[in-house]
């Protein structure tokens, strides 16, 4: 989809990171400091407070014209009426994603993890707008995951031209210029945002570069 042409800064607002109280002001200090996409991801949240937070989160997203993203719940996706859903391996079926999307007549993007080359090219092949390869480096977030590294991920953006291809993976100041020489220049952010003292600051720097 055109919109996804120019969105190189994905950023996740991760409620392990950050309580759920706070997301909602770190959600708006991401906007006003220039990312491109925002994604809820919350695996402890009640349901009746994650489609409250998201709700919330939705209508600073849409004050900022800048896409928002529900991590695995599709149901609560369609509820708010966000611009998209980030699915893992062992979600939902993406065509079943889709075919229920379609159903409500709905325009939504479908994000899809893989963590390997097999698992992207064959992602490829699915009804989604982008991807997410990773992690490229260990993690704290995604610790039983291996990492594919950068060689791996050079494999992937430079076979899959028809979708964005985002790099996610302990993606920080360290790191991001190795990420960049590799050929990777949409990436995924997580802990290097939410655990900075000057988040607005680190978004920045990460802008920059991109």
């Amino acid at each position: 989809m055109n919109w996804l042409e120019n969105k190189k800064l994905y950023l996740i607002i991760d409620t392990s990171y950050v309580k759920p109280e706070n997301a909602v002001s770190v959600c708006e200090e991401m906007c006003e400091s220039g990312a491109d996409i925002i994604q809820l991801r919350d695996k402890n949240l009640s349901d009746k407070d994650k489609y409250n937070l998201s709700l919330e989160i939705r209508k600073i997203t849409s004050k900022y014209n800048i896409p928002f993203i529900v991590n695995d719940r599709l149901d609560i996706a369609l509820s708010v009426d966000a611009d998209g859903i980030h699915l893992g391996q062992d979600d939902l079926p993406v065509p079943t994603a889709r075919e229920i999307i379609n159903r409500y007549q709905k325009s939504m993007i479908i994000g899809l993890s893989t963590h390997s080359y097999d698992q992207a090219i064959e992602a490829s092949k699915l009804p989604i707008d982008y991807l997410a390869t990773g992690p490229l480096f260990p993690t704290q977030t995604k610790p039983d995951y291996i990492p594919i590294g950068l060689e791996q991920a050079k494999l992937v953006v430079n076979e899959i031209k028809d979708k964005p291809v985002f790099g996610i993976g302990n993606i920080n100041k360290d790191t991001i210029s190795d990420v960049l020489a590799s050929g990777i220049n949409r990436i995924v952010v997580v802990s290097a945002i939410l655990k900075s003292e000057n988040r607005k600051e680190s978004i920045g720097f990460f802008k920059k570069l991109l």
